[in-house]
């Protein structure tokens, strides 16, 4: 997600100051780092049914990958 809906995320769930927040965010790895690292990314940057679509289809496919002995 882009970083202003992250910091509007953390802070109405975690009631941080949105310094803190920023700090936290730039000792994390970078989303192009996390990007290049993962096997697969979830982009959360639309409603929660998507991002929830996108997490069976991902499940289904890692099911059937393992079923094949892809893993």
């Amino acid at each position: 997600a882009p970083e202003e809906s992250r910091i509007d995320r953390v802070a109405r769930r975690d009631n941080l100051p949105r310094d803190e927040i920023t700090a936290r965010i730039r000792a994390q790895m970078s989303p192009r780092e996390i990007s290049r690292r993962g096997d697969f990314v979830v982009e959360n940057t639309g409603a929660e049914e998507d991002l929830i679509e996108r997490v069976k289809f991902i499940d289904r496919l890692l099911t059937l990958m393992f079923a094949a002995g892809r893993t």
